[in-house]
């Protein structure tokens, strides 16, 4: 038998397929086809963010200060008269 090139190949593959089944469950719910309690939800979107490498939640940005503009613009040596 011919020896594995990348022997985690088969972690991953399984990691990926749980992780498929954890999507499904939430889009069932989503859908209102199940119903599941706060913990079991929680715990779904927990194994998710870890097998895809916890991307950052999502946060409000606030913004603030001032923008100033002259009007009209200044002239560039590369406009054309």
């Amino acid at each position: 038998m011919a020896a594995r090139l990348n022997n985690r190949h088969q972690e991953m593959v399984r990691r990926k397929i749980q992780t498929t089944k954890l999507i499904a469950v939430l889009q069932d719910e989503a859908f209102g086809k199940t119903i599941l309690r706060d913990g079991q939800r929680d715990s779904a979107r927990f194994l998710i963010g870890k097998s895809l490498g916890n991307p950052p939640e999502q946060t409000d940005l606030n913004v603030s200060g001032d923008l100033n503009l002259a009007w009209p613009l200044a002239r560039s040596k590369l406009d054309r008269p």
